[in-house]
C-alpha cells in the first residue's frame, strides 16, 4: 500500500513536469504515447 502511494506521488510530480515542459516550454519530453501511459498507470493507481 504504501508503495502504491509513492508510485502515485512520483507520477504527479513526473506529469506535472511533463506538463510544464509540454505546454510552457514548447518542448515535449515524452510522446504523446508515454504520456497517455503515465496518466493512465496514475488512474488505475487511484481507483
Amino acid at each position: 500500500m504504501r508503495m502504491s502511494k509513492t508510485r502515485i506521488e512520483d507520477l504527479k510530480k513526473e506529469i506535472e513536469a511533463h506538463n510544464r515542459a509540454y505546454y510552457l516550454d514548447d518542448a515535449p519530453l515524452i510522446s504523446d504515447y508515454d504520456y497517455d501511459q503515465l496518466i493512465k498507470e496514475l488512474i488505475d493507481l487511484e481507483t
